[in-house]
């Protein structure tokens, strides 16, 4: 007895919001996000939870976490090691000022860009998950015929470890 499921192109809609995904990041974002205020996190969650919602991508968000968070104590050391660099390197105070000003903010903008991206990758994929399992749980989804396969995005950012998963042979669906 085998759910009739007919691939029907009309019918896919890849600007549909996922709900699992929007409730994942409410209920569990910012778990992997290091030294960071609680009222911070809140704010994190709303601004994904909204691009999620919105269809937006990781830019916009960048964007309006850049003004929410700070640094980490370990970006906080590099701010200070390069103030203490131009100082040793005779750069006048009014020009050291405004390159460590500007370093941090390329710091602060790094830390908004992860920040997001990783947010809205785990936010997706945890909500298709979801779904996924739903769809196998009301038997329309047979999992025992699928497998999964690592993805990345490419380039040079990619680490070492999604490097090497992309390169693994698909898996059962279920073996994970």
């Amino acid at each position: 007895d085998t759910p009739d499921v007919t691939y029907d192109p009309s019918k896919i809609g890849f600007n549909v919001v996922n709900p699992a995904a929007v409730q994942y990041v409410e209920i569990h974002g910012t778990e992997f996000i290091r030294e960071m205020e609680s009222s911070t996190r809140r704010a994190i969650r709303a601004a994904v939870a909204t691009a999620l919602n919105e269809g937006l991508d990781a830019r916009p968000v960048a964007q309006m976490l850049k003004l929410k968070i700070g640094l980490t104590k370990q970006q906080e050391r590099d701010v200070q090691y390069h103030a203490d660099k131009l100082e040793r390197e005779g750069v006048p105070p009014s020009r050291r000022m405004a390159r460590v000003d500007a370093f941090k903010r390329k710091k602060v903008r790094l830390r908004a860009r992860t920040i997001a991206r990783t947010e809205l990758a785990h936010a997706s994929a945890n909500g298709q998950e979801t779904l996924w399992a739903e769809a196998a749980k009301e038997g329309k989804l047979d999992t025992s015929r699928l497998n999964r396969k690592w993805n990345t995005a490419g380039g040079p950012r990619v680490c070492p470890v999604c490097v090497a998963l992309g390169k693994l042979k698909p898996v059962p669906f279920n073996k994970t």
